[in-house]
């Protein structure tokens, strides 16, 4: 009778323990999963503004975009020319985009873009 208590306690204990690891891991993976969808939300709208013309992008101020995909979304805060000194060229632009899920900025980059002749 005493072993069989014995042994359910340390069953118990043992599944406490993998429990709170499962709970912990699945956090993990979410807050992964969120970051991995920020940055490839921010490379397809960086993608797209490669796609056009440096001379027709601002050379100032800043533009929020959305992306979707599935149940997830993320805002684009898309920053133009923070370092005026890398926009002394018309056909050079800095780009700052910043990636938000639920308001929290998950991923920045900051890239430059210019023309070639």
């Amino acid at each position: 009778m005493v072993e069989t208590l014995i042994a359910l306690g340390i069953i118990t204990i043992g599944s406490l323990c993998l429990i709170s690891t499962f709970y912990f891991f699945s956090n993990i993976n979410s807050k992964f999963e969120a970051k991995s969808y920020a940055v490839f939300a921010t490379q397809q709208i960086l993608d797209d503004i490669r796609s056009k013309r440096i001379s027709v992008l601002p050379t100032s101020g800043y533009e929020i975009r959305q992306v979707s995909y599935g149940q997830r979304a993320a805002n684009i805060k898309i920053n133009y020319c923070t370092v005026p000194s890398l926009c002394t060229s018309p056909t050079i632009r800095q780009i700052l985009a910043e990636a938000m899920i639920d308001n929290k900025v998950l991923y920045e980059v900051n890239v430059v873009y210019s023309e070639l002749q």
